[in-house]
């Protein structure tokens, strides 16, 4: 079996994914979305930035720049994108994907692997989440700003590890196999849900909602109509509940901007659809009223939409 991944999604985590798994000896190709943007990549190589100051670099035979158009077969293929461009991106390359492709979806929210089983129901889905810290100083350069760990799964089926998990766990990307990766999803859901629009409208970094008290006073609320849509959904919740967790969250977290708030800055398109967009829709579905997410998603949809 070929030890290639292929990467859809050369921004922060694709590339820090890209490096760490060549580091542990797999193959990557990466794959650029346009002529240009695999222009942007000086020499051809991917650099990595650790914390510490020190640098790698990645490119041939390890690390291969690619675009969608080439005609290598994909195996594996591992989709880090924004949740929105997640679809798009995979329709071009789907001509390359096999009968037997695994295809592990590494994106925030939730809905992008629903849509893709609709549309691929052949594909052998895996979905994950990462807490590790990364951005883009400039293309081609990925800066390392926290560790983390990485937890996958396989969607809806559960089940042991397939063999192509060793790379990650051969990586430094702390990955852990998880059997049930949904209920994993639901609490990084449950969190952003609550954290990310707040800091987004309110331009504040994730320590803001604490000690602005105007925005803590809205964290009870938000937080429990979350349980109650957890608890109808059979999601579990932590046992100190939900609350307590996002509060948790925004103090280790207080100087990190929120990947929504880092969209709007960027006058880029944010994630609020595929998070609390969500999160409303599973709610009506269920018959659970949720007024004050509702209102949230309503004023960030306004105002996050305006600024794009």
């Amino acid at each position: 079996m070929s030890e290639c991944w292929h990467i859809l999604g050369a921004g922060a985590i694709g590339g820090l994914c890209s490096a760490r798994l060549a580091a542990a000896g797999a193959e990557i190709s990466l794959i650029c979305r346009s002529e240009s943007s695999l222009q942007q990549f000086a020499g051809n190589a991917l650099i990595l930035r650790e914390q510490d100051g020190s640098e790698s670099h990645w490119g041939p035979p390890n690390l291969r720049l690619e675009l969608p158009s080439s005609t290598a077969p994909i195996e594996r293929l591992l989709v880090a994108t924004k949740a929105h461009q997640a679809v798009p991106a995979l329709a071009a390359v789907s001509q390359r994907l096999t009968p037997d492709s695994d295809l592990l979806l590494l994106v925030n929210g939730m809905g992008v692997a629903e849509q893709i089983q609709q549309r691929w129901p052949g594909l052998h889905l895996y979905c994950g989440t990462t807490t590790e810290g990364a951005w883009r100083p400039t293309a081609g350069v990925i800066q390392h700003a926290g560790k983390g760990t990485t937890r996958i799964g396989r969607w809806q089926l559960g089940g042991p590890a397939p063999s192509w998990f060793s790379h990650w766990q051969n990586s430094a990307l702390q990955a852990s196999w998880e059997e049930n990766i949904e209920h994993v999803l639901w609490q990084k859901l449950s969190i952003n849900c609550v954290i990310n629009p707040l800091s987004a409208l309110h331009d504040c970094p994730n320590g803001g909602l604490l000690e602005r008290p105007e925005l803590r006073r809205q964290l009870p609320g938000l937080c429990r109509e979350v349980e109650r849509v957890s608890q109808a959904a059979g999601m579990p919740t932590p046992e100190e509940g939900v609350l307590a967790l996002v509060e948790s969250v925004i103090r280790n977290t207080a100087r990190n901007i929120s990947s929504m708030l880092q969209d709007r800055r960027a006058g880029q398109a944010t994630e609020i659809d595929y998070i609390n967009g969500y999160f409303c829709q599973q709610a009506e579905q269920l018959g659970i009223d949720v007024p004050l997410h509702r209102a949230l998603l309503a004023k960030a949809r306004s105002v996050l939409q305006a600024t794009n």
